[in-house]
């Protein structure tokens, strides 16, 4: 049977997440069309600590740990905000997977509600690397990166790697080069390493496969390959929802992100079943069910005040 391939890098404060979003793709897969393998990457202890709870949640599945024992290579290379030295793992993928042909790499802060065999079998027309636009990116970050705009900017956290192409144009190499080379650009971590280098060199799939909290609420998300009816499409069916922001992280009881519910309806098929939020405090439940309100109230307030404004600015010139 066809063999698809699903690689996550965690750390000790995603263990559970990444658990999560396993689930997911378990819950939602056609297990007749391929077998799933997924493939965990983290440091030792991480690696530990991951392997007890993931193996109740593969039972199915084929489970491979990858211990990453050195993280020289990335001890120069820029984190700054929540960012760390594991952002750059995914790096490792060619060399880690031997054997392996092609593999969907995933965030571990999201869900997949769709099958992933369609991800996996998506058509990357030769080239090494298949991923989904960033909202607003080509207008935030291709300029600082020196890429040309019609070439856009793409969201590192769902990817699918034609790995034999990346092993042959020593793509892994090339992207520590240039990383080291430009430090000084590096905001985004590994996602601007990603697409300094490869630089328009990539596929755009499906806008389904990598729904955020900036497609899904905002009013007019800005996109160079996908126009109105690819946006429509992905907000109604998304089929994988990426919790990518600061504040929409479901797991947090003040999350913002609309879609967060989905999270908790996959985390009851984890050891995590009956995980408790640590900021839902007394003080947190009170403003979140009280801040629509205030939302509602401060609304009508500037409603009576602009037409108090224009009543007096009519008696005054009346």
């Amino acid at each position: 049977m066809k063999e698809v391939h699903i690689a996550f890098v965690t750390d000790e404060n995603y263990i559970q997440h990444t658990g999560v979003a396993m689930a997911s793709v378990i819950q939602n897969h056609d297990h007749g069309r391929g077998r799933l393998v997924f493939h965990i990457i983290g440091r030792p202890s991480v690696i530990q600590a991951c392997e007890p709870p993931y193996a109740t949640i593969c039972v199915s599945e084929s489970l491979v740990f990858h211990p990453i024992d050195s993280i020289d290579d990335y001890k120069s290379l820029p984190l700054g905000m929540h960012y760390r030295s594991e952002n750059y793992f995914r790096f490792e993928l060619p060399r880690l997977l031997k054997g392996v042909d092609r593999c969907i790499y995933l965030d571990g802060d999201l869900v997949v509600v769709g099958d992933v065999q369609d991800l996996f079998d998506s058509d990357l027309g030769g080239l090494p690397i298949g991923a989904i636009e960033e909202p607003y990116g080509y207008l935030n970050n291709c300029e600082r990166l020196g890429i040309p705009p019609e070439n856009s900017y793409f969201n590192s956290g769902v990817l699918v790697l034609d790995l034999d192409e990346w092993r042959h144009a020593d793509i892994s190499k090339a992207l520590l080069a240039w990383a080291n080379e430009h430090v000084d650009l590096i905001k985004y971590v590994d996602q601007d390493v990603f697409n300094g280098l490869l630089n328009g060199n990539w596929k755009p799939l499906d806008l389904k496969w990598n729904v955020t909290y900036l497609l899904k609420d905002s009013a007019e998300p800005r996109f160079k390959f996908y126009d109105k009816v690819a946006i429509d499409n992905a907000r109604e069916k998304p089929a994988l929802v990426h919790f990518a922001g600061y504040k929409t992280k479901p797991w947090n009881y003040m999350d913002i992100n609309s879609l967060g519910k989905l999270y908790w309806s996959y985390l009851e098929l984890t050891p995590w079943k009956g995980y408790v939020p640590s900021d839902k405090t007394i003080a947190n439940v009170v403003k979140k069910r009280l801040d629509p309100l205030i939302s509602i109230v401060k609304g009508s307030f500037r409603k009576v005040l602009k037409a108090v404004k224009r009543a007096v600015a009519g008696n005054l010139w009346g």
